[in-house]
């Protein structure tokens, strides 16, 4: 048999590309410069959003898609895992900082710190800080 080691990618529908990628830098991410080229170049129908190292967020534009209402959806929320953060108001006030307000938390759940956002889509992010609370 085989074992996984991580989830590759996940993809997502977005109904304007700029925005999206706006929102996600603002969560600390970072846009895959390769991929976004790709992207221009009509190489790929996605922009790549880094989650870390291993990680990404595939970002498929279609102006057309009509995101479905909040916890409605098949997916309910991606995890994303911080480290080198202490304390979760110090995400929550870089997040006001870059325009950005929490709509859920913050609150302890699993054993850790996490928060909630959905991005312009109605995707809900839950940000945790990768250490015990």
């Amino acid at each position: 048999m085989w074992t996984f080691n991580r989830i590759d990618h996940v993809v997502i529908w977005v109904r304007d590309l700029e925005v999206s990628m706006d929102f996600y830098q603002k969560l600390g991410m970072e846009i895959n410069q390769k991929s976004l080229e790709e992207y221009q170049a009509g190489k790929t129908p996605f922009v790549a959003v880094r989650v870390g190292p291993n990680n990404q967020i595939d970002l498929r534009p279609n102006p057309d898609w009509v995101p479905v209402e909040r916890e409605k959806g098949n997916m309910q929320h991606i995890n994303v895992a911080m480290d080198d953060v202490e304390d979760i108001q110090t995400v929550i006030d870089t997040l006001a900082e870059r325009g950005l307000t929490p709509d859920y938390g913050p609150e302890i759940q699993g054993g850790s710190w996490r928060i909630d956002i959905y991005d312009p889509d109605n995707n809900r992010i839950e940000m945790a800080l990768n250490r015990p609370a």
